[in-house]
């Protein structure tokens, strides 16, 4: 309803918040972190027993994940992404730059490929399994604050997306490791994609 303000305790939330209903003017749908450790975390851990190695290639990997990602996650950080399974093989990266570690989906066999210098069990795998931390669809005054968002994208991915939303705060949150920290789109209309403020955030990869 107008007017509600949702505090969200200190821990590690793994999903993707929507908005059932609109604020109004003076009346804002507030979502904000109560303290300091908020964590909305997009990914899930690949079990250690699931990679298996590639056939007559070394430092090559695979398991199967099931849906696409557009991110990958190791150690905590963005692990780079081939063109195509071929150049993952043969260790080229973009214009055939080469590259020894990376990772490659393979849409068609719902397999995802890396290639390390270690086994991959050695590392940590941040997966996403979420793509948008905040989704604000078609909706008005709406207040976020306060949160660390990571680790989103299965497909474009970003902290928070707004579609067709306006009157909108996206303030003093921390946003990483995604591709699109904040998205902003609309239809076009004039009273769509309006007034939306974007203030003290750190955004980083």
């Amino acid at each position: 309803l107008p007017g509600t303000q949702v505090l969200v305790a200190d821990g590690v939330y793994h999903e993707t918040v929507t908005f059932p209903a609109s604020g109004t003017a003076g009346n804002w749908i507030q979502v904000k972190a109560e303290g300091s450790g908020a964590i909305l975390d997009g990914s899930e851990s690949i079990p250690p027993e699931s990679w298996k190695p590639y056939e007559s290639k070394t430092n090559v990997w695979f398991t199967k994940i099931g849906p696409g990602i557009k991110y990958l996650g190791r150690n905590q950080q963005r692990f780079y992404q081939y063109d195509d399974l071929n150049g993952l093989l043969d260790g080229r990266g973009h214009n055939k730059v080469p590259m020894n570690e990376g990772w490659f989906y393979d849409p068609l066999n719902t397999r995802l490929y890396i290639r390390i210098q270690q086994d991959p069990i050695d590392y940590s795998w941040q997966l996403p399994r979420y793509n948008q931390a905040f989704f604000v669809d078609g909706r008005d005054w709406v207040w976020i604050e306060g949160f660390e968002m990571r680790f989103y994208g299965t497909e474009y991915g970003c902290g928070v997306c707004a579609k067709d939303s306006s009157h909108i705060v996206i303030r003093k949150n921390r946003i990483h490791n995604l591709q699109n920290g904040v998205f902003i789109s609309w239809t076009g209309g004039e009273d769509r994609g309006n007034d939306t403020r974007i203030e003290y955030n750190e955004i980083s990869d």
